[in-house]
């Protein structure tokens, strides 16, 4: 199976810089908050007087990823997303679960290649 794994067929707009000046340390990842559903700037800060939600932010980048995965026509056979119906805690909270299964090449225990 030869299928598209670049990063941007799950986070559009992604970009990747090894370049300094782009105000980075070093090397980096960029991925907007256009690419992240339900992610505002003012959850995103990371000022200590904002309202920065790292919660949020792994929500957004979790809830993004399974949904780009599961709406692929050519599916990974080596990685699974997928998510459990909503489920009612009390009258006020709701959860779901996601889940991701990766099978790794046990000589070095890195993510195993697609076919």
């Amino acid at each position: 199976m030869s299928i598209n794994l670049n990063p941007t067929g799950i986070y559009p707009d992604y970009k990747y810089t090894a370049d300094a000046s782009s105000g980075l340390s070093g090397e980096g990842i960029f991925i907007p908050l256009t690419s992240i559903p339900g992610l505002s700037a003012a959850e995103a800060s990371d000022s200590p007087v904002g309202d920065g939600d790292y919660r949020k932010l792994i929500y957004g980048l979790v809830y993004q990823a399974e949904s780009a995965i599961s709406s692929l026509e050519e599916k990974p056979e080596k990685l699974n997303a997928s998510k459990s119906g909503m489920t009612f805690v009390d009258d006020d909270t709701a959860r779901r679960n996601y889940s991701f299964t990766f099978n790794f090449a046990v000589e070095n225990l890195d993510i195993e290649p697609e076919d």
